[in-house]
C-alpha cells in the first residue's frame, strides 16, 4: 500500500533483500518524511542536547519557552561527579577491550556489532557512576537501568497496517542481550502489548549519507508516535558509518532537533556521547522518556469542572481518528467513558504558589487500571480488502476510498501536516509541489506503560458550559481531541467551538485547553528549538538548503465535545443524505456568523448525528447582520469619497441574500432537529482578523486536497497568490456530497464506471474533474446502467456544479484585489464585504438549487 511505512533498503544479503515494490514504497516514505520536516531541522552542541534529554523543572517564575529557565539534572552536583566517573570508566574499559571498527570499505552490517559494544560500554558505565552517589536516582528508579542495544537488522513483529514492517540496524530496549542469548531470532515490537513483546525504545540507524539516515530514522520516529500518539517525542540514534559519528535525534511535532555529530574515534565524541546516554540514565519517569503524564493512550486524566482543579480518570473505548505523522498536529479522536464519576469534593481553600496562583495538585496516584485493547486495534487487523470495503460505524472522519484504500490528503501550506487514520492524509505545498503522506489504521497497539497518570491543572481552559461543574456531561459517552497546535494559531480552534456552540449545525463543544506538566508549565516542544538569534546558527542544512523565518513551535491541546459524528458514506438514503448536506451548510454558515471562515471543508468535518439532536433554530444572527452591514456600508462610502466605481455589493443586495436564506430554510422545513454537523476547526481563521498585520491566515491555503475548489488546487500547483475564500468552502461540500455518493457502505451493484470514478476522485483534481463531469453528464439510457444512489444523485451535482460555476465566475470577476490596495482602503474593509456577501449568496444558491430535488429525494427507499 503506497506511502505505508515499508521495509528499509539498506544493502542487504541476497537472501534478506525486501522486494522490489517494498523498496520502492520504502523510498516513497523516505521522500515523504523529508518534505514533512521540511526545514525545521536543528543542531546544538553536546550540552545543549544534554538539558534537552535531562529531567527538569521549571524555575519559579521562569518562561517555560527557553531552556535556560529550568532546573536540569545535569546541571546538578551528582551528574557531574557521575559524568567524571564514567569517564575514567569507559577510558579504562576501551583501553581493555577497544571497539574494533570494521575497515572503511566494509559492509553496513560490520558497524552494528562494535556500536552495540560501545553503546552498552557508555551504559554501563553511566549506571556504574551513578549507583556511587546517594543523591542520584537509586537504580531501581531509572528508568531505563536495565537499557542495552543488540544487532537488529530484521523485520519488527508490528507496523504500521499492512505494509511491510521496517528492519532496524539495531535497537535499544529493556534487557535485550539476555533476551537475545536466550531466544537469538525473537521478534522486537514497537509496542509491547503482553510480557511475550518485547519492545523497541530506542532504534538506531547506520547508513553513509546522512540526509538517507534521518529520513530512515524518521521513519522509526513514525513508528514510536503510533506506538504511543500522544507521546510528546521520539529519541533515534543516528550514525555515520563513514565518519563514525554518532547523533542523537529528537524527533518531535515541529520537527527534529539533533546533536552535533559525535566522532568516536576520538576521545571527545566518545564522552560527548556518554554525556547523552548519562542524561538518559537519568530518568525516572515516563514524562522524563517523552511520554504524556496526563494520558497513556489507553486512559486520560480529564478535567471535572471548568476552573480545572479536580481531574478524573476517563477510559477510552475506540480511536475514532488517529494521526500518523512526526511533524505537524497529530491529531487523535476518541470516545472515552468516566467509569466513576466521583461526587463534589468538600470546599478547602487552595494553596498558593509564589505567584500567589493555586497550586498545581496531582488528583490521581491509584496503580493504572490495566484497559482491554481497543477495539479499533482488533479491526485494523483484518486483510486490507475488508477494513477498506466498509470503514466501521465508529469511524467519524474520512472513510477510506473502497476502490484504491487510499484516504484523501489534507493540505496546507505552511507545512504543517497531519497525517490521520481514517482521514485524508495531510500534506504540504512547498514550492509549488504537493506531497502527501497516506494515513491508515494502525496495528502498532497503545503501550502499556508501567507507571500510572496524573492530573495536574490546565492552562487555557476554555468552557462552553455556563455551569462549572461538568460532572453532568461525564454521565454519558465523551468525544476527546488532541493535537500538537502551533502556538500562534492553538486559540482559534477553541475559540470557534466556543464562538458557535449551540448554533443550528455545530458541534457540542464542552471545553477545551492546554496539558500541562507537573508544575504548570505547557506541553510543548519549546525546549527542542532555537531562540530566535539562533535560527541561523542552529539550522541544520538537511532537507532543505535555506533556514526557517521561525522556528515552528507546537502545544499539545485537547478538545471535549458531547457529541459523536459519523461519516456522510453512511447516510442510508437520499433523503438522509440531502438533509444531511442542507444542515452541514447551515452549519457551515453558522460557523462563519460567529466569526470563523472554516477552510477544511471535507468528508471527515461534516459528519452525521448518529440520532438528531435539538439545536436553536437556523437564523441569520443579530451581531452578525449588524457587522455585515456597516462593513458593506462603509466600504460603499469609501469608493464614493474616492470617486471610484467598483462592483462591490451594496447593502440592499446583502439583504436580499440574508432574505433568502431565512426565506429557503423555511419553505425546506428545517427545523431545530439537526441530523448533522460542521466539526474539526484547526484549520479555520478568525475573519476579523484575517487581513490583520499579524495574522498569517490570509496567506495560506488550507484545506483537504480531494475536497478543495477547482482554483484553490489550480493556485497550489502553480504556487501561485491566491486568497482562500467562503466560495472555496461552499465548493467544498459538492466535492463532500461526491465522495459520499461513491463510497456509500449501504449501496451495492456498482458500475465498473462508478468504481473507476470513485478510484478518480482520489487521484487528483483532473481526474476528479473528470469524473465529476461524467456523472454529471450521464444520459438518462445509461441511469439504470449504474447504482441507484447515483441515479437519484447525478441530476442534482449537475445542477449543483453550475450553480457554483457561476459563483465562483461572479467572485473572481467581482472582486479585484487592486481595489484592496488603494490609499485609505485596508485589505480587511475591502475583502470582508466581499466575504460576507458571498458567503450568504452561496449558502441561498445551494438551498434554492437543492430545493427542486428535495421532494423527489424523500421519495426514494433506503439504499440497498
Amino acid at each position: 500500500m503506497a506511502h505505508s511505512t515499508p521495509a528499509k533498503t539498506s544493502s542487504r544479503t541476497a537472501d534478506n533483500q525486501p522486494s522490489s515494490d517494498a523498496s520502492r514504497k520504502q523510498e516513497m516514505l523516505k521522500d515523504l518524511l523529508k518534505d514533512e520536516v521540511g526545514d525545521q531541522t536543528w543542531q546544538f552542541n553536546t550540552r545543549r542536547v544534554s538539558r534537552m534529554l535531562s529531567p527538569k523543572r521549571l524555575k519559579p517564575g521562569g518562561d517555560y519557552h527557553f531552556l535556560g529557565n529550568y532546573d536540569c539534572d545535569v546541571d546538578k552536583k551528582f551528574f557531574k561527579d557521575a559524568l567524571t566517573r564514567a569517564k575514567l570508566d569507559l577510558r579504562r574499559t576501551l583501553s581493555e577491550q577497544s571497539v574494533n571498527w570494521p575497515p572503511d570499505n566494509a559492509r553496513e552490517q560490520q558497524y552494528y556489532p562494535p556500536l552495540a559494544q560501545f553503546m552498552n560500554t557508555c551504559l554501563k558505565a553511566c549506571h556504574a557512576a551513578l549507583d556511587l552517589d546517594g543523591s542520584a536516582p537509586a537504580r531501581d528508579r531509572r528508568w531505563y537501568h536495565d537499557l542495552d542495544f543488540v544487532k537488529y537488522d530484521r523485520p519488527t513483529g508490528d507496523g504500521i497496517r499492512a505494509a511491510h514492517p521496517l528492519k532496524p540496524d539495531l535497537a535499544g530496549g529493556r534487557k535485550l542481550v539476555v533476551i537475545f542469548q536466550q531466544e537469538p531470532s525473537a521478534p522486537l515490537y514497537w509496542s509491547s502489548v503482553d510480557k511475550s513483546h518485547h519492545q523497541i525504545d530506542i532504534p538506531v540507524e547506520v547508513k553513509l549519507d546522512e540526509r538517507d539516515m534521518v529520513a530512515q530514522a524518521a521513519t522509526y520516529a513514525r513508528c514510536l508516535f503510533s506506538a504511543s500518539p500522544s507521546r510528546i517525542f521520539s529519541l533515534v540514534l543516528c550514525f555515520n558509518q563513514r565518519k563514525k559519528a554518532l547523533r542523537f535525534v529528537i524527533f518531535h511535532r515541529g520537527g527534529l532537533t539533533a546533536s552535533l555529530p559525535l566522532d568516536l574515534d576520538t576521545q571527545e565524541g566518545r564522552e560527548g556521547a556518554l554525556e547523552l546516554f548519562l542524561s538518559i540514565a537519568c530518568w525516572t519517569s515516563a514524562t522524563d522518556a517523552g511520554f504524556n503524564p496526563s494520558c497513556n493512550d489507553l486512559e486520560y486524566m480529564i478535567p471535572l469542572n471548568s476552573a480545572g482543579t479536580e481531574g478524573v480518570r476517563a477510559t477510552i473505548t475506540a480511536n475514532l481518528y488517529e494521526a500518523i505523522c512526526v511533524r505537524g498536529s497529530s491529531t487523535k479522536v476518541s470516545r472515552v467513558v468516566v467509569m466513576d464519576v466521583p461526587t463534589p469534593p468538600p470546599e478547602v481553600p487552595p494553596e498558593t504558589t509564589l505567584q500567589g496562583a493555586p497550586s498545581l495538585q496531582a488528583y490521581t496516584t491509584a496503580p493504572l487500571r490495566r484497559s482491554p485493547r481497543l477495539q479499533s486495534s482488533s479491526q485494523s487487523k483484518k486483510p486490507i480488502s475488508e477494513q477498506t470495503k466498509k470503514p466501521p460505524s465508529n469511524q467519524i472522519k474520512r472513510p477510506i476510498s473502497e476502490r484504491t484504500g487510499k484516504p484523501p490528503s489534507k493540505i496546507v501550506t505552511q507545512a504543517k501536516p497531519t497525517t490521520a487514520e481514517g482521514t485524508p492524509s495531510e500534506s504540504t505545498t512547498k514550492n509549488g509541489k504537493t506531497t502527501q503522506i497516506e494515513s491508515c489504521p494502525i496495528t502498532i497497539t497503545p503501550c502499556k506503560r508501567e507507571n500510572d497518570i496524573r492530573y495536574f491543572e490546565p492552562r487555557g481552559f476554555a468552557s462552553s458550559h455556563e455551569t462549572q461543574d461538568l460532572r453532568k456531561e461525564f454521565q454519558k459517552p465523551l468525544i476527546v481531541k488532541i493535537s500538537w497546535q502551533q502556538d500562534e494559531l492553538k486559540e482559534v480552534e477553541p475559540g470557534m467551538y466556543k464562538a458557535s456552540n449551540g448554533r443550528f449545525g455545530t458541534v457540542s463543544h464542552i471545553c477545551s485547553y492546554e496539558g500541562t506538566y507537573e508544575g504548570g508549565r505547557p506541553i510543548s516542544n519549546h525546549v527542542f528549538l532555537p531562540r530566535e538569534h539562533e535560527i541561523k546558527s542552529a539550522f541544520w542544512k538537511l532537507f532543505r538548503d535555506t533556514p526557517p523565518t521561525a522556528a515552528e513551535t507546537r502545544t499539545m491541546c485537547y478538545s471535549f465535545f458531547s457529541l459523536e459524528g459519523h461519516s456522510l458514506v453512511e447516510a442510508k438514503s437520499s433523503r438522509e443524505l440531502c438533509e444531511a448536506l442542507i444542515h452541514g451548510v447551515l452549519g457551515w454558515l453558522s460557523t462563519y456568523q460567529a466569526g470563523y471562515l472554516h477552510r477544511d471543508i471535507s468528508i471527515g468535518n461534516l459528519l452525521l448525528c448518529p440520532d438528531s439532536v435539538v439545536k436553536s433554530d437556523f437564523e441569520i444572527a443579530a451581531e452578525f447582520r449588524k457587522t455585515a452591514t456597516e462593513s458593506v456600508q462603509d466600504l460603499t462610502s469609501r469608493f464614493e469619497n474616492l470617486s471610484t466605481n467598483s462592483l462591490s455589493p451594496k447593502s440592499s443586495e446583502l439583504e436580499e441574500q440574508m432574505a433568502r436564506v431565512e426565506r429557503l430554510v423555511q419553505e425546506l422545513g428545517v427545523s431545530t432537529r439537526c441530523i448533522a454537523f460542521v466539526t474539526d476547526g484547526d484549520k479555520a481563521i478568525y475573519w476579523k482578523s484575517y487581513f490583520g498585520d499579524n495574522d498569517r491566515g490570509s496567506k495560506e491555503r488550507s484545506g483537504t486536497s480531494e475536497f478543495m475548489s477547482p482554483r484553490l488546487l489550480e493556485s497550489i500547483e502553480l504556487n501561485s497568490e491566491y486568497l482562500q475564500s467562503p466560495v472555496d468552502d461552499l465548493f467544498s461540500v459538492y466535492w463532500v456530497a461526491l465522495w459520499a455518493i461513491l463510497n456509500n457502505t449501504h449501496t451495492s451493484g456498482r458500475s465498473d464506471a462508478e468504481v473507476r470514478w470513485r478510484t478518480k476522485i482520489a487521484e487528483g483534481h483532473l481526474q476528479r474533474a473528470d469524473a465529476s463531469v461524467k456523472i454529471c453528464a450521464l444520459p438518462l439510457p445509461q441511469w439504470k446502467q449504474h447504482s441507484l444512489i447515483l441515479q437519484q444523485w447525478s441530476p442534482v451535482l449537475d445542477t449543483w456544479f453550475q450553480s457554483l460555476d457561476r459563483l465562483q465566475r461572479d467572485w473572481q470577476n467581482t472582486v479585484d484585489p487592486s481595489y484592496a490596495e488603494k490609499p485609505g482602503i485596508s485589505p480587511g474593509e475591502y475583502y470582508l464585504p466581499h466575504f460576507h456577501y458571498f458567503a450568504l449568496r452561496g449558502v441561498a444558491d445551494f438551498l434554492a438549487m437543492i430545493q427542486p430535488h428535495y421532494t423527489r429525494l424523500c421519495t426514494f427507499p433506503l439504499f440497498a
